[in-house]
């Protein structure tokens, strides 16, 4: 699983060797890449090999149950990943099956740069065949696999 909130920090109070806090959501319309998704997986002491099954973390799901309903539809723009033709591309080389978020759509509302809204389900769904899952709780698988020090990528691969 790729936490990508967790790579992220909030621009508040830094903690005790002078980094800021790390977020536990993405913002409203915070976007990430598939560079992004490198660097988590890096992190973690993964790859992402062909055919992997991405799960990402955002965090949102747990927002959506932290705060007031007016709250969290108030300005509405999920955060999520950002259309371009290298992140297609990526999807694309690796041959990723399934994309799995704890989103409502897996990718930004609207789009940053041009306003238009989920790109990336033609570009992914419609065009290469990748499976959306969406509006998943990852937030106890995320706990379990901190818990023992694994991933959730922990199945072992066919030799």
């Amino acid at each position: 699983m790729l936490p990508i909130a967790r790579r992220r920090r909030r621009p508040r109070r830094a903690d005790r060797h002078g980094a800021p806090p790390r977020k536990e959501w993405l913002d409203k319309g915070e976007t990430f890449d598939h560079n992004d998704l490198e660097a988590a997986a890096k992190a973690q002491g993964v790859t992402i090999e062909k055919r992997d099954i991405l799960l990402i973390r955002t965090g949102f799901m747990k927002y959506w149950y932290s705060t007031s309903q007016a709250d969290f539809y108030d300005g509405f723009c999920e955060p999520g990943l950002t259309y371009s033709r290298a992140l297609v591309d990526w999807f694309n080389e690796r041959e990723i099956p399934n994309l799995v978020t704890d989103t409502i759509a897996n990718e930004v509302t609207y789009e940053p740069d041009t306003g238009i809204a989920l790109p990336l389900h033609c570009a992914l769904m419609r065009n290469l065949g990748i499976a959306l899952t969406e509006i998943c709780w990852l937030e106890d698988l995320a706990t379990a696999c901190a818990g023992d020090g694994s991933t959730a990528s922990s199945t072992p691969r066919p030799r």
